[in-house]
């Protein structure tokens, strides 16, 4: 467990370019360690998913990460995030099934184009890429109580359907479209394809319902995490305000289907400054 493989791991989450490296830097050492490593970790399967490969060989890509995990669960690593996700495992006691779950996530990319699926389909989509890494998290921070686990799946699921609303142009345009079947069918819209579907005039009411949705998991999720440690939660909570303050974006914008919204750095800097200060308790 050498330092130079958290120096590794800290400097590809550093040049990702993400909000998620200043965020996570509210957190302790030990545990910002283990969220560094858990973010290279989906960095990596999801730079897999979306390489440049044929199915199968990022089929193949993935289910050696399935078989690089069941090695460290035996205390046998192979390289230098390996040996940081047993640091992780070892001091957390995160579950084995959330790490696949994520893996499997990748799978449902990497296996079919995505286009309306069934809201069973959507929600384990959502679970997997998204739940599982806030289930992991959760024991990261701390949360041992199953509350935690809800807390987590809500709030991944309010995560990714801000990504779907932000990215939904961008997949519309390459024939991908994860808003669920029952939005399309309400409009008698399932005989669209996605690039037709972007240019109707009933697709901003798809787009409002999928809102709606969002906000209700956003919603459950903060519901729950008042019986939970605040200090616990900073930084998940931190995140979601990096989020939600994209999500209020997406729903003042007039323009979604046209136009990407997110946020730019500086108002990225800013909610963590403020949210670092609340932490410490000083006025900003």
């Amino acid at each position: 467990m050498s330092i130079n493989d958290q120096l590794t791991v800290k400097r590809i989450v550093k040049k990702s370019g993400s909000s998620f490296y200043w965020g996570m830097n509210i957190l302790e050492n030990e545990k910002k360690r283990a969220m560094f490593a858990l973010y290279c970790f989906c960095r990596f399967v999801d730079d897999i998913a979306d390489s440049s490969k044929n199915r199968l060989e990022k089929s193949n890509d993935l289910n050696i990460w399935k078989k690089k995990i069941k090695l460290v669960y035996k205390n046998k690593t192979s390289d230098f995030l390996t040996r940081e996700l047993l640091v992780l495992i070892k001091k957390f006691s995160v579950e084995q099934r959330d790490f696949f779950s994520i893996i499997d996530g990748m799978k449902m990319d990497v296996d079919e184009k995505i286009v309306f699926p069934s809201r069973k389909k959507i929600e384990l989509y959502c679970d997997r890429v998204a739940g599982a890494v806030g289930c992991i998290s959760v024991k990261i921070f701390g949360i041992n109580e199953p509350i935690g686990r809800d807390y987590a799946i809500y709030l991944g699921r309010a995560f990714q359907l801000t990504n779907i609303l932000r990215d939904l142009r961008e997949d519309c345009e390459r024939n991908r479209c994860y808003v669920p079947y029952d939005y399309i069918s309400k409009y008698k819209l399932d005989k669209l394809s996605p690039k037709e579907l972007i240019n109707t005039s009933k697709f901003r009411k798809i787009i409002d319902e999928l809102i709606a949705e969002t906000k209700e998991y956003y919603k459950l999720s903060k519901d729950l995490s008042l019986d939970l440690d605040p200090k616990k939660i900073r930084a998940s909570e931190l995140m979601r305000e990096i989020y939600e303050k994209t999500f209020e974006k997406i729903c003042k914008s007039n323009n979604l289907t046209f136009k990407k919204v997110k946020l730019n750095k500086i108002e990225k800097f800013l909610i963590i400054i403020k949210k670092m200060i609340r932490s410490y308790n000083f006025k900003f």
